[in-house]
């Protein structure tokens, strides 16, 4: 079985269209030229679009964007800001989205950054999305391998919150290859870090690949998407689309 993410997408834009129309702007603050950043400010914009959101990509620099954050944080047309990641070495990740204010925060950094917050991270919630929509077997937990900035460590607090147990598997964990062959339902965050064969999972298993790798001009993940070994929600048309459709879903919250 395919986890498909395109159809929840859907069901969340339908959803949003039937609201009022927002009255002011979504900005996205990017500096330079990454492809993989490119793919999710085109995908952010294309959503936008179909929706009816207005929505700017403001382009900055390392030495401009923490005034420019604090800048459009003050401005009363923008309702939510995000900062388009990776930013480039030398600049402190953790200090330049803690500008953002909670209340435009629809990135949900200030969940990631332990401050007061009013939104969850998009992806932490396209996950759940996927996991509760599919109906998935979390009764004995979820395995999350790779536990970064953006995925990995939230989604774990995330569950916590939730009273679904889970666990990061470390890399030098001693039973590395025996947790990901028994685990019945696994995250795949490790963002390039490792190429996995479906072979590698039990058999059945349910597999949310969460990671997005540019290859070729082409966008993976980092579970091979060919076999029928596992329950496979693939790269690109898994986590990625109701990531778009949460991020927008926070935007109407707020």
């Amino acid at each position: 079985m395919r986890l498909l993410g395109n159809q929840i997408a859907g069901q969340i834009k339908k959803g949003l269209v039937r609201k009022p129309k927002l009255q002011g702007v979504f900005v996205v603050v990017q500096i330079g030229q990454d492809p993989i950043s490119d793919l999710y400010v085109k995908k952010k914009v294309e959503f936008a679009n179909d929706i009816g959101v207005s929505m700017e990509v403001k382009k900055t620099s390392g030495g401009q964007i923490e005034q420019d954050l604090r800048n459009l944080s003050r401005e009363e047309r923008v309702k939510g800001i995000i900062v388009q990641l990776p930013l480039p070495k030398g600049l402190d990740r953790e200090k330049v989205l803690g500008i953002i204010p909670q209340e435009k925060d629809i990135d949900g950094f200030n969940f990631i950054l332990n401050c007061p917050f009013r939104s969850y991270p998009p992806t932490v919630l396209a996950i759940f999305k996927i996991i509760t929509a599919y109906n998935l077997p979390i009764k004995e937990g979820v395995l999350i391998i790779g536990g970064g900035f953006l995925v990995g460590t939230p989604l774990r607090k995330f569950l916590v919150e939730k009273g679904i147990k889970n666990e990061i598997l470390a890399k030098d964990d001693p039973d590395y290859e025996k947790k990901i062959k028994t685990a019945e339902v696994v995250v795949v965050a490790t963002g390039g870090g490792r190429y996995f064969d479906q072979s590698d999972f039990k058999q059945g298993a349910f597999v949310i690949d969460a990671s997005t790798v540019a290859d070729e001009g082409k966008t993976r993940g980092d579970v091979n998407p060919e076999g029928k070994l596992i329950n496979l929600s693939p790269v690109p048309g898994g986590v990625g689309p109701v990531t778009v459709a949460m991020l927008f879903k926070n935007l109407y919250d707020l």
